[in-house]
């Protein structure tokens, strides 16, 4: 992949996420009676990338979150590439019109820094921004978290992912 375009920044995406490449540093993680393994997400990453939007995925790490940063940034730069609106939120606040307004025309949301342990309000907040505003056939929605495990993620949320990733 080619260096990432300074544009993105434009959208929300920080900084010290567009002079990296995901490298694939992602982790095996037990998923009921299965282990998920590395080479798999791998291969789902590859899928992801190729996909048409309208995909939600969770990205989880148990500690930092900047490669899963850098994950969803290289995501957020093939979208940029192939012409699709981005918006990344760090921080939101669901009531607030203007980022209502940014989801509703974003065929890519990246919603930054979930903490798994969180309080029940932001969790409740995200579910129901994701339900109101994402659940579209032309938004693809992308949750960047830490937690031990991406099935916390799944548990926390209560929204099944198409696509769950655990890096490190």
């Amino acid at each position: 992949m080619a260096r990432k375009n300074s544009m993105l920044q434009s959208f929300g995406v920080p900084k010290y996420y567009l002079a990296r490449q995901f490298e694939g540093r992602f982790v095996d993680y037990q998923k009921k009676n299965s282990i998920i393994t590395a080479l798999k997400q791998r291969k789902q990453f590859k899928q992801l990338m190729t996909e048409d939007p309208g995909w939600l995925a969770y990205v989880s790490a148990p500690g930092l979150l900047f490669n899963a940063g850098i994950l969803a940034s290289d995501i957020a730069q093939n979208y940029f590439d192939n012409r699709l609106s981005i918006r990344w939120l760090n921080h939101f606040d669901a009531r607030q019109q203007t980022t209502q307004d940014q989801i509703m025309k974003a065929n890519l949301v990246v919603f930054d820094a979930l903490f798994y342990d969180g309080h029940r309000l932001n969790r409740d907040m995200l579910y129901a921004t994701i339900s109101k505003y994402c659940q579209r056939d032309d938004c693809s929605v992308l949750v960047i978290g830490q937690a031990p495990s991406p099935v916390n993620m799944v548990t926390y949320l209560g929204l099944p992912p198409n696509f769950v990733f655990q890096v490190t």
